[in-house]
């Protein structure tokens, strides 16, 4: 699936609701290191079309997102990982580990 830009509460929890595997970027758009990782978020999100990559914005408060970018995992609706940062390294593991054990 690709990345899909979600910016109402509502949005988010339909989101969560109608796919299994989620990986969300909350983001904002002052966000200077958002801004650098926006490409590679994208770039993963085209080659990985078994996963919903959500990018997130004035929905972080509800989340208890408190710096960003914030990345986290949800299976069926709950979160399964977080991780705080621009580490290339850290969001591909978040992303190899959401995968179905049939795709890795």
């Amino acid at each position: 699936m690709a990345l899909v830009y979600v910016d109402k509460h509502e949005e988010f929890y339909q989101q969560l609701q109608a796919n299994t595997r989620v990986i969300v970027d909350f983001y904002a758009e002052w966000c200077g290191p958002c801004k650098v990782i926006a490409p590679f978020y994208e770039e993963l999100a085209n080659s990985n079309p078994d996963l919903t990559f959500l990018k997130v914005d004035n929905v972080c408060k509800n989340e208890g997102i408190s710096a960003m970018p914030t990345f986290k995992t949800y299976i069926d609706g709950k979160v399964s990982k977080e991780f705080v940062g621009i580490n290339r390294d850290e969001i591909e593991k978040l992303v190899n580990e959401l995968k179905p054990a049939s795709a890795q």
